[in-house]
């Protein structure tokens, strides 16, 4: 069995679906036909490694390896295949992709663990496309809001539209749920995204917490006035008000 040629994992031929403005960078959005394309690919090298693959109601691309016992509790592995708009070559992709590498030397040396070994590419994290972010894992932890299938995209196109146009079913969200008691652990390898390892010349850091998103929709109310003759007592300017908010946060 070969390794993953590093030309397919890193330089991103054609066969690798980059679909971006900036000749380079991948923009690669949730159930797109690049995100399509994308989930045949793993799949097929997931398929490649003995893998009994998926893909989930929510648009997930999915694989497992099994134990030495079948049926036996899985270590989640992966990461996201989605990307923000003219992204770079690793974030998200190095975790799918270093999750097969794991897999690949597993298979190779004919060796099974006393656990599973399954692998997500998740469809959706960063919310480029409609929005509204993480729906690949909110579709495996249920806890899809069923309102987000009438956000819209850029052009028009509802979640539920996308959905069935990319052969899902919208109204089995649901079934992409899956209970706590099927993992053990879930492990992400995933860039940095800080100078941190950088600066103290470290390869790997073990992340111990991380900041959460919280995301609220505000609306300023205020009065228009002219910068160089209204008193800035008398200003009701929606920027002021709206940094005092920053401020809090």
């Amino acid at each position: 069995m070969q390794r993953l040629p590093p030309s397919v994992l890193w330089t991103g031929p054609t066969s690798w679906p980059p679909s971006a403005k900036t000749r380079g960078h991948l923009t690669r959005v949730y159930l797109s036909v690049q995100h399509l394309r994308a989930n045949q690919l793993v799949a097929g090298w997931m398929e490649q490694l003995g893998m009994t693959t998926w893909q989930d109601a929510v648009g997930n691309i999915c694989g497992r390896y099994e134990g030495r016992q079948e049926g036996a509790e899985a270590i989640l592995l992966g990461s996201h295949l989605d990307t923000v708009r003219n992204a770079g070559r690793y974030d998200g992709m190095l975790g799918v992709l270093c999750a097969l590498e794991v897999v690949a030397y597993l298979y190779q040396h004919n060796i099974q663990l006393e656990q599973a070994i399954e692998i997500v590419g998740f469809g959706d994290e960063e919310g480029t496309r409609f929005g509204v972010t993480l729906l690949g894992s909110r579709g495996i932890t249920g806890s899809w809001p069923e309102h987000w299938l009438s956000r819209e995209d850029a052009s028009g196109v509802s979640v539920a539209q996308a959905m069935i146009l990319a052969g899902l079913d919208p109204t089995r969200i649901a079934s992409a749920e899956r209970p706590k008691s099927d993992f053990s652990a879930y492990l992400e390898l995933h860039i940095e995204q800080g100078p941190v390892l950088e600066e103290q010349g470290l390869a790997l850091g073990v992340v111990t917490a991380i900041n959460g998103a919280r995301r609220l929709n505000c609306s300023f109310t205020g009065h228009a006035g002219h910068a160089g003759t209204v008193p800035m007592a008398l200003r009701k300017r929606c920027a002021g008000r709206r940094c005092r908010v920053d401020d809090f946060y």
